[in-house]
């Protein structure tokens, strides 16, 4: 303060102003199991700053994310991270992390024959599990018949099926079973 004719001038002080930037937590949720044939789906957190939560997954085999979509590919797991950096105003959150378990699709059995189709969903052929199978059909989901199959061991070729969602029909003697298989 320079004074005026009420005031002297004031002596000049310099004192030092610290700004730290500010906290940030993050909440997400336990993920619940899923099947490979489940929908994509958003995934939700929550953060006590302004900015943006963004995700990841450490094994993209078995999921990807894009932005908050979670898309599932293929059985296994994988750890879904929730994160934010931070800014010039917020420190950077603590990341956190959730196990993602994804399930082959179930079949459908019969009690007393149960039929079992692995891996499903299936690249170049699934093997397929039970007593007595003589023949197998695999539909498509219009209906019509793509193959059919003389069991002979259990290995079954699907190379040549275009990609999509098939049933597989098995035939134990006067019992049959129907499961669905997906062919990626």
């Amino acid at each position: 303060q320079s004074g005026d004719e009420f005031f002297e001038a004031a002596e000049p002080i310099q004192k030092s102003l610290t700004v730290v930037k500010a906290p940030q937590t993050i909440v997400f949720s336990e993920l619940s199991p899923k099947q490979v044939s489940d929908a994509a789906f958003s995934l939700l957190a929550t953060i006590d700053s302004p900015l943006a939560v963004h995700f990841s997954s450490d094994n993209e085999e078995v999921a990807t994310v894009n932005g908050n979509v979670l898309t599932l590919r293929a059985p296994g797991t994988a750890n879904i991270t929730a994160s934010q950096p931070g800014d010039r105003n917020y420190l950077a959150a603590s990341p956190v992390t959730r196990k993602l378990v994804v399930d082959q699709v179930t079949a459908l059995e019969t009690a007393s024959n149960p039929v079992r189709v692995y891996p499903n969903p299936a690249n170049d052929h699934f093997q397929i599990a039970g007593e007595g199978i003589a023949v197998l059909k695999i539909v498509n989901a219009l209906g019509n018949v793509q193959t059919d199959y003389h069991v002979n061991g259990n290995t079954v070729d699907v190379k040549l099926l275009a990609p999509g969602v098939y049933f597989v029909i098995v035939l134990q003697g006067e019992a049959k079973t129907t499961m669905r298989v997906v062919k990626y």
